[in-house]
C-alpha cells in the first residue's frame, strides 16, 4: 500500500566517512566494531557523519560496495547509570527506560493537563507514565481493554452512558479512585470551566456528568450518539480525557495550578510511575512499588524501574545515543537515518523490520484552511489548491519517497478504513483528488471568475493578488518543515502568491481561536470507521472568528447543514462496509467533502519508532503486538509495563 524504498546504500556510509570524520574533527575517539553488510546497487544518498560528540559534514556522494565496515558501541558488562540521574536511588542502566523526546530542554514546572498545552503534556510523558485511562484500545487487534473501569453500558436510545469502575484502584498517595474523581475532573474542571484545553470538545458531547455511588458514573449526552463514547474515552489516541485526583486539584485554579511538587508526590496519578526529579534536562519517574493494579492482581510490578525522558536535541544527536545504546525509545526517525542508525547499532528495531515500513498511522499531514476567512472562503480556492499542491513531492522531500499521497483522511493503513476506503476508491479515481493536476486548478480558478495578472499570480476580481499564507510549526517538526517547502513551492507554480510563516510561538492557540489563515498540521481520527474522521468538519464543532471551535481537528470551521444531516444519521447507524445505508451516507458525505475541500490531505504521516533491543527486550512489533508502537498514544504505556530486560 505504501511506496516502500529500502534505503539499504546508506549501511556505507561509516566506510566512506572514516577519513572525513578525522579530516573534519581528528580530535574526536571514535569506538569500532566490525559488521558486515552487503549493498547490491548505487544508489544517490545523503550522507551524514556521526563522531562523539556532533553531526560535522553532510553531503551527497554515490555508493557501490560490497562490504562495510560500521561504528558502534557495545555496552559494556556493567552498564553505566543513565545521564541525569545523580542524586537518586541507585538503578542500574538495565533497569532504566531512556525515552528521547525531541527538543533541547523541557519544561519541568508544567504538569497541569488541563491548561494550555495539557494534550501535549499528556501524549509527551504523562501517559506513558504516572496517568492512567479507564479503558485502553489496542489498534492492531482492535479491541477495548478496561482498565480503571470494569465496564459501560448505552441506554436504548443513546443519549446516555452508565460506566461501571473499578473498586480496588487507588492514586498514588492511597488514597481510593472513585467516581467522584471523574466527576469532579469531567464536570467541574472541564465542562463548567471554559479555559480548561478540553472544554469545547467534551462540552459539545456531554450534558452533564453524574456520581450515584463511588463506583458509578452516568454521562448524560447532548444528544444521541453510539459512538461519542469509543471517540472520548475508550480510543485515547488523538483524545485523551484525564481523570484528576479531586482531593488534590479541589479549590485550585485550574489554569494556573502547576501540579508538580516532588516533595508532595504531585502529581498524583494511578500510574505505575512516580516522578522524583523535574528538571530542563530530564524528567525521571521511578516505579511506584505500591501501584494498585500490582496490588489488586490486574498486572505485575513492571520491570523498568526508572524511566527517563530526555530532551535529545536533534536527530543526529539521538541517532548518535541510539548507537551508543544511552537511548531505548525514539519516536520519529526519518528513513535514511534511521537505516543508518540500525547499521551502526543492529540491536534496534522498528515496527517491522523488513520490508522496512512505517508503524500504520491514523494522521494526515494537512493544509487545514479557516473557510471564514478570505481567499479560504471560496470552495474554488480550496480546490483548486489541491490540485496545485504536488503531493508526490510532499511524499519525497519529507518522507523520503516512503509515504504516499491521499485525498481524505482516512487510516489505510489499519484493516478498517482500508475496508472503506474501497467503498469510495471510484469517487477518488474519478475526480483525481490526490494527483497533482495544475491544468485542472487553472480551469477551477478560471470557472470561478479568476484570472492571472502580468506577473503570473491569480487575482480575484478586484485585481488582488490571492495571497496564500501558510503557517508551520517547523522547526520544532523536521517533517513539517520540509512538507511546507514542497507545499509552497508547487502553489507558486501553479500561479498562487504563497508563503511561508514558520515557528512555534503561539502556533496552537491562534490557530484554535482562527487567527492564522492557512496551516501545516495533522488531520488524524478514522482508525476503525469513517465516522470519527468526518464528525470533525461537523458545523456543531465550529465557531466564530475569535471563538475556540471544539477540536484542533474542527479549526476549518466548515460550516454545511447539508453534510451534518449526512453525518448525523452515519453516527446512528452500525459502521460496517456490508451495511449500505451506511455505506450510502458515508459516499455522499465524501462527495461533499471532495466539492468543498474544507482541508487538503496531502500524504499519510508516517512514523519509524526506533526501539532499541540492547537493556529491553517485548517491544510492539508487527509480528508479536495486540498494541501498535505509537508512544504518543495512550496504549503504548501497555508496552512499558510489559517490556522484560534483555539480559
Amino acid at each position: 500500500m505504501f511506496k516502500l524504498h529500502k534505503l539499504l546504500a546508506i549501511a556505507a556510509l561509516s566506510v566512506i566517512l572514516a577519513g572525513v570524520a578525522a579530516f573534519a574533527c581528528t580530535s574526536e575517539k571514535i569506538v569500532v566494531q566490525t559488521v558486515e553488510v552487503e549493498v547490491a546497487r548505487e544508489v544517490r544518498v545523503v550522507e551524514t557523519v556521526v563522531v562523539e560528540k556532533e553531526v560535522v559534514v553532510q553531503q551527497e556522494v554515490a555508493v557501490e560496495v560490497e562490504k562495510v565496515v560500521t561504528a558502534t558501541a557495545e555496552p559494556t558488562a556493567t552498564p553505566p547509570a543513565a545521564a541525569g540521574t545523580e542524586g537518586l536511588r541507585d538503578v542500574p542502566r538495565d533497569r532504566t527506560l531512556v525515552i528521547a523526546i525531541g527538543g533541547q530542554q523541557l519544561d519541568p514546572a508544567n504538569m497541569n493537563l488541563l491548561s494550555g498545552g495539557g494534550l501535549s503534556r499528556i501524549r509527551t510523558f504523562s501517559n506513558n507514565s504516572w496517568l492512567e485511562f479507564l479503558f485502553y484500545f489496542g489498534h492492531h487487534d482492535g479491541k477495548v481493554r478496561p482498565w480503571l473501569a470494569k465496564d459501560w453500558q448505552y441506554n436504548d436510545t443513546f443519549d446516555e452512558i452508565t460506566i461501571t469502575l473499578r473498586e480496588d484502584a487507588h492514586w498514588s498517595d492511597g488514597t481510593p479512585f472513585t467516581a467522584e474523581d471523574v466527576r469532579f475532573t469531567w464536570q467541574d474542571l472541564i465542562i463548567d470551566n471554559p479555559s480548561s484545553a478540553f472544554h469545547f470538545r467534551l462540552k459539545g458531547a456531554v450534558e452533564s456528568v453524574e456520581a450515584p455511588d463511588d463506583y458509578t458514573i452516568k454521562l448524560n449526552l447532548t444528544r444521541p450518539d453510539q459512538r461519542i463514547f469509543f471517540i472520548l474515552f475508550q480510543e485515547n489516541s488523538e483524545e485523551q480525557l484525564p481523570v484528576l485526583p479531586k482531593h488534590i486539584w479541589e479549590g485550585k485554579d485550574p489554569e494556573t495550578f502547576e501540579n508538580v511538587d516532588i516533595s508532595q508526590g504531585w502529581p498524583v496519578g494511578t500510574g505505575a510511575f512516580k516522578l522524583v526529579k523535574a528538571a530542563p534536562e530530564a524528567l525521571i519517574f521511578d516505579r511506584d512499588d505500591n501501584w494498585w493494579a500490582a496490588k489488586a492482581g490486574v498486572a505485575p510490578l513492571p520491570a523498568v524501574k526508572r524511566i527517563v525522558f530526555a530532551p535529545s536535541g536533534d536527530e543526529q544527536s539521538i541517532a548518535l545515543r541510539l548507537a551508543r545504546n544511552e537511548i531505548d525509545l525514539q519516536f520519529t526517525f526519518q528513513p535514511g537515518l534511521f537505516e543508518l542508525t540500525r547499521v551502526r547499532n543492529p540491536k534496534v528495531i522498528s515496527w517491522q523490520d523488513d520490508p522496512f515500513i512505517h508503524d500504520p498511522n491514523g494522521c494526515m499531514i494537512s493544509m487545514t484552511m479557516n473557510n471564514k476567512v478570505a481567499p479560504f472562503d471560496d470552495p474554488a480556492v480550496r480546490r483548486a489548491l489541491n490540485f496545485a499542491i504536488d503531493k508526490q513531492s510532499v511524499a519525497n522531500l519529507a518522507f523520503e519517497g516512503t509515504t504516499m499521497p491521499v485525498a481524505v483522511p482516512l487510516a489505510i493503513g489499519f484493516p478498517g478504513p482500508a475496508a472503506y476506503y474501497e467503498e469510495i476508491r471510484d469517487l477518488i479515481e474519478a475526480d483525481g483528488t490526490d494527483q497533482h493536476n495544475p491544468e485542472k486548478a487553472a480551469e477551477i480558478m478560471e470557472a470561478a471568475g479568476y484570472s492571472r495578472n502580468d506577473d503570473g499570480f491569480w487575482t480575484d476580481a478586484n485585481g488582488e493578488v490571492l495571497l496564500i499564507e501558510l503557517w508551520n510549526p517547523s522547526p520544532g517538526y523536521w517533517k513539517m518543515s520540509r512538507a511546507g517547502t514542497a507545499v509552497v513551492e508547487s502553489a507558486q507554480r501553479a500561479g498562487f502568491d504563497a508563503v511561508e510563516r514558520r515557528g512555534l510561538t503561539g502556533f496552537w492557540g491562534k490557530q484554535a481561536v482562527g487567527d492564522l489563515p492557512s496551516w501545516l498540521t495533522w488531520h488524524c481520527g478514522s482508525t476503525v470507521e469513517p465516522y470519527q474522521t468526518y464528525v470533525h468538519w461537523h458545523s456543531n464543532n465550529s465557531a466564530d472568528i475569535g471563538e475556540t471551535v471544539a477540536y484542533f481537528l474542527s479549526a476549518p470551521r466548515y460550516e454545511n447543514p447539508e453534510y451534518d444531516a449526512l453525518v448525523d444519521q452515519m453516527g446512528m447507524l452500525e459502521a460496517s462496509p456490508d451495511n449500505a445505508e451506511y455505506i450510502d451516507l458515508f459516499r455522499k458525505a465524501t462527495e461533499i467533502i471532495l466539492r468543498d475541500m474544507p482541508e487538503i490531505q496531502l500524504v499519510i504521516d508516517g512514523h519509524i519508532n526506533a526501539m532499541n533491543t540492547t537493556y529491553w527486550t517485548g517491544w510492539p512489533t508487527s509480528q508479536t503486538a495486540d498494541l501498535r508502537s505509537e508512544r504518543i498514544w495512550a496504549e503504548f504505556y501497555h508496552a512499558i509495563i510489559r517490556l522484560q530486560p534483555s539480559g
